[in-house]
């Protein structure tokens, strides 16, 4: 592949990760982000560029699950969709300047969390995007509203009315199981039983039976 000349007001590399089919996507330092090809039809075409701040780029993290490219500015974190060659405005984090600058960020290789570290010696996660899971009875369904909580709504519920549940949760679960009165999240050889009816409509569920198992559920 040949070398790709890129204009002098982008700056220096900061960082730079395949993806695709043969796609480069690379940061620079002057707050521009270009994709280039190595496809031999495309060498040495800038694919995409953009100046996504007007801040100095610190880093930069790919995550090839979610399609995205996390770009670390001295004190927020951008989000661009490689997909659409948008940047995600919702997603942006402005980090806390008690923190210091940003020095680097990574993701999990699941494009779950991202993790930020600053030179004031602070390392943070982000939850990037939710695990898919949920469980089904009847007209019931039970999903993650978050890592450590399960919602229960009826899908046949009249509209505007309230139907759902909110279940905190002791663990992290990997899987999730709806019966007729009871919700049931395992991770592991764990399982926590929880009971849909409440006896005090103002109270929340709470585990009514945890088991451990000899193997992962």
């Amino acid at each position: 592949m040949p070398p790709c000349i890129v204009p002098c007001r982008y700056g220096a590399v900061v960082g730079f990760d395949w993806f695709g089919d043969g796609y480069l996507i690379v940061a620079f330092s002057g707050g521009y982000v270009a994709i280039v090809s190595t496809h031999p039809n495309e060498v040495n075409d800038e694919i995409f560029g953009a100046q996504l701040t007007k801040d100095t780029i610190m880093s930069m993290a790919f995550s090839n699950t979610l399609k995205r490219c996390a770009i670390a500015e001295t004190q927020g974190i951008r989000v661009l969709d490689t997909t659409t060659r948008e940047e995600v405005k919702s997603d942006f984090t402005r980090i806390d300047s008690m923190a210091g600058r940003v020095t680097r960020i990574a993701w999990t290789g699941d494009g779950q969390i991202l993790t930020v570290a600053t030179t004031g010696g602070r390392v943070t996660s982000y939850l990037a995007s939710m695990p898919l899971m949920s469980g089904v009875y009847g007209s019931k369904v039970a999903h993650l509203s978050s890592l450590k909580e399960l919602a229960v709504v009826d899908v046949l519920a009249p509209p505007n009315t309230t139907s759902g549940i909110s279940i905190p949760l002791s663990i992290e679960p990997s899987s999730i199981a709806l019966g007729p009165r009871h919700a049931a999240v395992a991770i592991n050889s764990k399982v926590c039983f929880h009971r849909l009816v409440l006896s005090d409509p103002g109270s929340r569920p709470v585990p009514v039976a945890e088991r451990e198992y000899l193997a992962s559920v």
